[in-house]
């Protein structure tokens, strides 16, 4: 249909749905290129919380609140939704200044307003308006030209709506429906549970009430807000007859407990239960599950300290870096200073008291959930900005066992999975943002899902099922996607008494929509999970051993000290985690006279953790015991894990130095890819000179990037060992980037694909190795650096010039300062017809590379580019650009440092160590301020964004829509998007 009328609509949407409709309403008679004018004067109501101002048009209005522009439309059938900035206590006037092209014309108007303790207020268009000409004098009642549904525009949405399922690939079998959009004044969600009595309790992360949702044969029913002291709730947990929350109260952010009393429905007692400390956020806590021991457990990401009030008999109690080489911090700050154990999961009774440490070594996971065996799971998150480095983790499934280290550590601190002292993961899922976790218990589901672990990626927008199979006293996994969709950012999901999976999307501002997901297909021929003989009882002795974790059991070692040298890895460590509850005196000489190698080793092990240095050089000589070339590859990796916890935690004996240099040297190098990463860097830390020609000869035969990358960054710190010819060699290897870096590993290449991505290294790469080169080249001597540096000037081979399209950009005359309604008729419809080059150019002369990274290049300041579409609708990305202040990822935040002598510097924290602080002042320029830490009088998170205002001012519709075609399209010009229509 031609558009004929223009549409305003003023909506704030409430709990209450508003009885009266707004009217269709217009002059005397439409003409062609009428402007006409509108006005409503109203008073807003008392304990209003704020109101919203929705404009469509047919063809183009504008509407302004006292005489201040709120924002434009141009498309009747998408009205746009305008916050209200500023009213007072008297009387306000709306304007609208309307035109109409073509046709016939009217004006559709709303005016909400949200109450905290009544109905919604509304003011719409009908009688009570005036129309005037000129927008000056002689002004009129307007010609109502009937409610909103009226032919020939018919029904219209004045509400928003969450990604439309259509969109979305659901595996064949089940079904996925949007039950609900949250309307303005329910927030963006972040994380839900379920009550005693089957409804769900949902949190938004802003300042919105806690919502109550009552669900009756799959629709919602019954929506109520909680008036409550504690919102912005990363977890939530209903148990013992209340609710649990970590989250923003009124003492900041902690962990509460509140309760209803009376019975009456309301939440009126609101407890502290425990205060949390670190910089939190986002990387803080987290998600409460109730255990089948009746406590509770509470998982925090890796920006959480570790309580200072653990209980004694705390399972993982001996953690420390345990690093052969000082680590390498991100080259953004991110996490930097951060020290062991990463993330945590804590067991605590249900006042929050008796806090045990019950495992260790994640990096952020958001979710966590018990089978129906009582085992605990985590879907943990990866380091996008680590992508092609040999410490990158994938984000994976993790078992969470008492006393369980994980090994994650900040920067290139990760320890391998293959440590004897990290747990392995159950599978590894691959590239995403993980959030919430649950069981298939209770599910109306096929047998094999009851049992499999649904998790949420945010960033994909997919549900996976992790189908987990027994293997000894543990598990490995298979990952299925059940959906997944562009812009779903699900954040949580609950089974509901129905039998139905629910899941909720949101966070970071982002629209939310609760789904339900349910099996619609015959089951019968659906496979059961495979019971495998034997896992019952390996997990029943796990289960023994870790009752004597934290605790002192002097019958303990008569009894389990033969399961150090289990053959099921799972009970090895359990077995040793006991052994370290143990006073040291009591078991320090049977470990050192220890003939079998799987015992001894694990013995050995637990000594270098929580032992002294007086036993050092006895552990070393008892290492002796066992020559690596008599061992399998476990037992070569344990004993060298066993040197390198020793020589980190109690330094290197200058006396037994040049035995052990000759006999890892000996083995060096070797036949496998962990054998040669631990014999490096414990050969380096050594010293050992001759290891570096050794190393480079390693790095150029290498096959992939994490390989050469490992040993370029091995030697980067080294001193000894050097020959011009091997310096020369060693900083040749830095003008082979990336491409000359050799192969991509098949499973990293299959993590990308997996969510239809392109294979590529992660915005940390880059600065990494620019990082790793300046390093290198600072530690060589004054007068052997001139050749060094002129090869340094050579550009990478690998790293062709940019190239900038013949296309020419339609650039209007002047600046225009972009709003976010002026393309609000295109945000929901698909892109077609788009001019790729000139997308492309609009992207690279706006130096959108400069900070942010895309298909592999690009700046590290910005968040990632690549499948920016897969995480946000295109309405959320255009809000981010012309809005970059309204939402910030502590990822990209700057700090505000203010110095003793008054002055400010606001930037990006890259360095913060006790003896200098560098802050990146200008992405732009790459510019740094370097102060020292007794210079800062305090610092404080700085509420603007390091993203300039006005980057697009210069560019016009046409090449805006381009540019958002060329993100969306991943920067594949053979999308649909540059198809000619």
């Amino acid at each position: 249909m031609t558009s004929r009328f223009l549409l305003l609509m003023v909506f704030w949407v409430s709990f209450v749905h508003a009885e009266s409709a707004p009217q269709w309403i217009w002059g005397p008679a439409g003409a062609e290129n009428e402007v006409r004018f509108f006005r409503k004067t109203f008073t807003v109501p008392p304990g209003a919380m704020g109101g919203d101002v929705v404009l469509a048009a047919d063809d183009e209005a504008e509407v302004s609140v006292n005489r201040q522009r709120l924002g434009s439309n141009n498309s009747w059938k998408k009205p746009t939704r305008l916050k209200i900035r500023s009213v007072s206590r008297g009387e306000n006037v709306l304007e609208i200044r309307a035109r109409n092209l073509s046709g016939g014309a009217g004006v559709l108007a709303r005016i909400e307003f949200l109450m905290r303790d009544a109905p919604r207020v509304d003011f719409v268009t009908d009688s009570s308006w005036q129309t005037s000409s000129d927008g000056v004098s002689g002004w009129t009642p307007v010609q109502l030209l009937g409610v909103v549904g009226t032919p020939p525009w018919g029904p219209i949405s004045l509400e928003p709506v969450a990604t439309p399922v259509d969109g979305i690939s659901v595996k064949e079998g089940f079904r996925l429906e949007l039950v609900h959009s949250a309307r303005p004044g329910e927030g963006s969600w972040i994380s839900m549970t379920r009550d005693d009595q089957g409804r769900l309790i949902i949190s938004p992360q802003g300042p919105e009430s806690l919502l109550r949702l009552t669900i009756e044969q799959g629709k919602l029913a019954k929506m109520e807000r909680l008036e409550t002291q504690v919102g912005g709730a990363m977890g939530l947990l209903h148990a013992f007859g209340a609710l649990y929350i970590n989250g923003r109260g009124p003492d900041g952010y902690h962990l509460y407990r509140i309760r209803d009393a009376d019975g009456d429905g309301r939440y009126e007692s609101t407890q502290l239960l425990r205060r949390w400390t670190g910089s939190g956020g986002e990387h803080g806590p987290h998600a409460l599950v109730k255990g089948p021991d009746d406590r509770i457990y509470a998982v925090a990401g890796n920006f959480t300290d570790v309580p200072s009030d653990l209980a004694p008999h705390s399972p993982v109690a001996h953690y420390a870096e345990d690093l052969a080489l000082p680590r390498l911090e991100d080259v953004n700050g991110f996490g930097a200073g951060r020290k062991a154990p990463g993330g945590f999961v804590l067991s605590l009774d249900r006042d929050g008291q008796d806090t045990r440490l019950f495992s260790a070594g994640q990096r952020n996971a958001y979710g966590i959930a018990f089978n129906a065996d009582g085992e605990l799971f985590s879907f943990d998150s990866d380091m996008e900005r680590d992508w092609g480095t040999p410490w990158y983790r994938p984000s994976r499934i993790q078992h969470l066992v008492s006393g369980s280290d994980h090994g994650y550590r900040e920067g290139s601190g990760k320890w391998p999975d293959y440590y004897a002292d990290s747990m392995p993961p159950v599978v590894d899922v691959g590239i995403g943002s993980p959030t919430s976790i649950r069981f298939g218990t209770g599910t109306a589901f096929p047998a094999r899902y009851q049992k499999a672990l649904f998790g949420l990626d945010w960033v994909f927008g997919r549900l996976i099922a992790v189908h987990l199979q027994e293997q000894g006293a543990g598990y490995t996994g298979r990952v299925e996607t059940l959906f997944r969709g562009g812009a779903m950012n699900l954040t949580d999901l609950e089974v509901g008494p129905d039998g139905a999976l629910y899941c909720i999307t949101g966070g970071r501002g982002g629209q939310s929509g609760l789904y339900r997901l349910t099996f619609v297909a015959n089951s019968a021929s659906e496979p059961s999970a495979a019971v495998v003989a034997g896992a019952k009882e390996a997990r029943a002795q796990r289960r023994q051993l870790e009752a004597v974790h934290g605790q002192v059991n002097a019958g303990w070692l008569a009894s389990g000290w033969s399961q150090l040298g289990s053959a099921d890895p799972m009970l090895r460590q359990a077995a040793r985690i006991a052994l370290e509850s143990q006073p040291v005196a009591t078991w320090v000489e049977k470990a050192l006279a220890e003939e079998n190698p799987k015992i001894g080793l694990s013995a050995l092990l637990a000594l270098a953790r929580c032992g002294d240095g007086a036993q050092q050089v006895a552990l070393l000589k008892a290492l002796g015991r066992w020559p690596l070339d008599a061992l399998d590859e476990e037992g070569f990796l344990t004993q060298l894990r066993v040197i390198e916890v020793a020589f980190a935690r109690h330094g290197i004996p200058e006396a037994l130095k040049p035995m052990v240099i000759e006999k890892l040297g000996r083995q060096f190098p070797a036949s496998t890819w962990p054998r040669n990463r631990e014999l490096s860097q414990l050969l380096v830390a050594l010293g050992d000179g001759e290891v570096v020609p050794k190393i480079l000869q390693l790095r150029d035969v290498s096959r992939t990037w994490q390989e050469r990358m490992h040993y370029t960054a091995a030697l980067h710190g080294m001193t000894q060992g050097w020959t011009p010819a091997l310096r020369q060699r060693y900083f040749a290897g830095f003008r082979q980037i990336p491409s000359g870096w050799g192969h991509i590993p098949a499973a990293y290449e299959q993590w990308f694909l997996d969510v239809d991505q392109k294979p590529n290294p992660g915005a940390g790469f880059d600065p990494l190795i620019k990082r790793l080169e300046q390093k290198a080249f600072a530690l060589i001597p004054d007068a052997e650096k001139g050749p060094i540096a002129e090869l340094m000037k050579s550009p990478p081979s690998a790293v062709p010039a940019p190239t900038v399209p013949a296309a020419t950009p339609s650039r209007p005359n002047g600046n225009r300062a972009w709003k976010f309604d002026d393309l609000a008729d295109v945000l929901s419809t698909p892109l077609s017809g788009r001019n790729y080059a000139r997308g492309q150019q609009v992207y690279q002369l706006s130096q959108c590379g400069v900070c942010h990274r895309f298909q592999g290049a690009g700046g590290a300041t910005g968040p990632e580019l690549t499948g920016v579409s897969s995480r946000y609708s295109r309405a959320d990305l255009w809000r981010s650009i012309v809005d970059p202040n309204a939402v910030i990822s502590e990822q990209y935040q700057s700090m505000v440092l203010t110095l003793k002598d008054g002055k400010e510097i606001t930037g990006r924290v890259l360095e913060d160590s006790p003896t200098q602080i560098v802050v990146g002042v200008d992405a732009l320029t790459d510019r740094k301020v370097t102060v020292q830490p007794s210079e800062v009088r305090h610092r404080v998170v700085s509420k603007v964004s390091s993203m300039p205002e006005g980057l697009l001012s210069a560019w016009g519709r046409e090449d805006i829509l381009d540019l958002l075609g060329y993100l969306e399209s991943n920067g594949q010009e053979e999308s649909p998007i540059f198809k000619r229509r």
